[in-house]
């Protein structure tokens, strides 16, 4: 999935007139200023106009003030004025060339004009006698004020992690209507790429304030279909129940001391980069955020049920719809809200200061024959999702994907966490756990296979925590078979291996299994060009960067081997 960055057309805002009229800009209506507001949301591509207008739900709410010194001023030109789309009304007055309108409106509760009795806010101009401009807006778009409410924003505290202002957000799924924007400076001559000019649209990029997850189940295991699938907390009856439900663990599954999930919070958003001094550093006047969930924390998260995306079996027998999908490019989503078609729930995203927990869940399903009615029942398999993969960035959509396969008939695979920066995740959750990762590749554009050149890397997690890696306790083998295409289960990795690397899938399409050496590599990071955080992610795996073709991970414990299919296309 592709993030999409959102720009909204110019929209004619003017700033309070000084009293000396040199002062007043030209007359000739480039005094007025244009806001350009962009919002990067949970898609990437650039989309315009009335589309970006709906996903800040047609409002936001703008501070601008102006000042003398290189600090942000207290000089209010925007004293947090609400701003609104409004079709087809461009060049209707003065302060609206694009659409958007600010005169005339009923201020916001945080502005000292609501105090007012009957004001309405007014137009604005250019004050060229000031060093500068500063910018700061958040959108909550049309939520209630049970959803999420903002304070006022007071640029006096915008450099310190106080917050120049701060959301509060009672419902988590609520966050996929939270804006915030960066800070934007305009001065008569820009020091700073980024920064406006007078006389010229000042232009505001938000990001969404939330993360999107949301999880998906598939199977491969040949001859059968798989039904009556169960996801649950330890300790959690499945009787009655087929709810979706993740929560933290420790590395080696026990339940930890304190969780880092949380259902509400407060945010605060700072901008720690401003002023001149400043203006060539990449973080300059960008917008950070401190998540305060302590009253919120919650020890699961319930993604839904897998109820109403069922389908029919490929099984003869199985016609009713009540099977999951069969392969990664169609896999059975949990669906928390009959409304969504994209299966995302909102979450908090995790602080910068905070590190994640795994995810741990158990699962139960059924095995059902495709050409009889034998039915095999596996039950209270326990599975693990590292902590690597588990931190949540807000404006990030993660999809967890896990898949049934028919190695020992047991074993549920992690096999994909989707983020918006086109990088993926693949995980064997047996105990132990194989995952793989490279960056470029996501559920959504692939159909389960890898991008040849890509840098894989390769982790393992034990009941007792992560494993180091090394050429002793991890191999990698290509795969060919005689019949071009067949598919390349764990279970059929398995069989070679026991069988001096040759199994016989069938009497005519041999499995050939031969060790790729040199290519693997030990590593102790993934370094920020890979991640798909931006930052370095420290591991103790290997890394290997593949050509087309099938390959097979092995993970030697002792005398228990473990297997990971891996496609590169």
């Amino acid at each position: 999935m592709k993030k999409q960055r959102y720009i909204l057309p110019l929209m004619a805002l003017c700033l309070t007139a000084c009293t000396n009229d040199e002062n007043l800009g030209n007359g000739d209506g480039s005094d007025v200023i244009g806001f350009a507001p962009m919002s990067n949301t949970i898609s990437r591509a650039t989309i315009m106009g009335a589309d970006a207008a709906e996903k800040l739900s047609k409002t936001f709410v703008v501070e601008g003030t102006f000042s003398t010194t290189d600090a942000p001023g207290t000089a209010h030109g925007f004293d947090n004025y609400n701003v609104e789309w409004r079709d087809n009304s461009a060049t209707a007055t003065t302060s609206n060339t694009s659409n958007w309108e600010y005169v005339g409106l009923t201020p916001n509760s945080n502005s000292s004009a609501s105090k007012i009795s009957g004001y309405t806010q007014e137009i604005k101009y250019w004050n060229h006698a000031a060093d500068h401009y500063d910018f700061v807006a958040y959108s909550l778009g049309t939520l209630s004020s049970t959803k999420a409410t903002a304070s006022a924003i007071n640029m006096a505290n915008a450099k310190t992690a106080t917050g120049a202002y701060t959301l509060t957000i009672n419902d988590a799924t609520a966050l996929s209507n939270v804006y915030y924007s960066d800070m934007k400076t305009v001065r008569a001559t820009p020091l700073a790429t980024t920064d406006g000019k007078y006389d010229q649209p000042v232009t505001l990029t938000f990001h969404n304030a939330g993360a999107k997850v949301r999880v998906a189940i598939y199977e491969n295991v040949p001859g059968y279909d798989v039904k009556d699938v169960k996801i649950y907390p330890d300790g959690t009856s499945t009787s009655s129940a087929n709810d979706v439900i993740l929560y933290n663990a420790n590395d080696d599954g026990s339940a930890p001391a304190a969780t880092t999930l949380a259902n509400s919070g407060k945010v605060a958003v700072y901008f720690p980069t401003i002023g001149k001094d400043n203006v060539t550093d990449e973080d300059y006047n960008k917008a950070h955020l401190i998540f305060n969930t302590t009253s919120g924390l919650t020890t699961s998260i319930n993604f839904g049920t897998l109820t109403g995306q069922l389908t029919t079996g490929d099984g003869t027998a199985n016609t009713e719809a009540s099977f999951i999908g069969r392969s990664m490019s169609t896999p059975t989503f949990a669906k928390a809200d009959a409304a969504d078609d994209h299966y995302y729930i909102g979450a908090f995203p995790t602080s910068d200061d905070a590190s994640p927990l795994p995810l741990r869940l158990r699962v139960d399903y059924t095995l059902k024959s495709f050409d009889t009615n034998e039915e095999i029942k596996v039950t209270n398999q326990l599975t693990t999702v590292p902590a690597t993969y588990c931190r949540w960035q807000p404006g990030y959509a993660y999809t967890y994907l896990f898949k049934i396969t028919d190695q020992k008939l047991t074993p549920i695979v992690f096999d994909a966490i989707e983020t918006v920066t086109e990088q993926d995740v693949v995980s064997t959750l047996s105990v132990p756990t194989i995952t793989t990762y490279a960056k470029g590749n996501t559920f959504t554009s692939n159909t389960g296979s890898y991008k040849e050149g890509e840098n894989v890397y390769v982790t393992v997690t034990a009941s007792s925590g992560v494993v180091t890696l090394s050429s002793s306790n991890t191999k990698l083998y290509t795969a060919t078979t005689t019949v071009s295409g067949t598919t390349i289960t764990e279970d059929y990795a398995k069989k070679a291996m026991e069988n001096s690397g040759t199994y016989s899938i069938t009497t005519a399409n041999k499995l050939t299994l031969t060790e790729a050496s040199g290519m693997l590599t030990a590593v102790s990071e993934i370094p920020a060009a890979d991640s798909y955080t931006g930052k370095a992610i420290t591991i103790n795996g290997m890394v290997f960067t593949p050509s087309a073709g099938t390959y097979v991970i092995e993970y030697i414990n002792g005398a228990n081997k473990y297997y990971k299919v891996v496609t590169v296309k």
